[in-house]
């Protein structure tokens, strides 16, 4: 046991020394991120109809008919 606890001392000896990073949260937790932009999404999505409703019922459509009535035929 000894043997392997020097031969391991032997190899890390030549290594430089590496620096270790931990892992730090965020200061927000995740399930409020979740929340503000699913907010936020509410938000400019109701701004956005606002704006597209009073652009379309403010268009004129005049007398424009979608459809074409069937030619009819009254000689028969």
């Amino acid at each position: 046991m000894a043997q392997e606890t020097e031969a391991r001392r032997k190899i890390l000896r030549g290594r430089r020394v590496m620096t270790r990073t931990y892992y730090h949260g965020n200061t927000v937790p995740a399930w409020a991120i979740s929340l503000m932009s699913g907010i936020g999404m509410l938000l400019i999505g109701g701004v956005l109809y606002i704006i597209m409703r009073k652009i379309v019922l403010a268009s004129e459509t005049g007398t424009l008919n979608t459809y074409q009535p069937a030619l009819q035929n009254d000689s028969v």
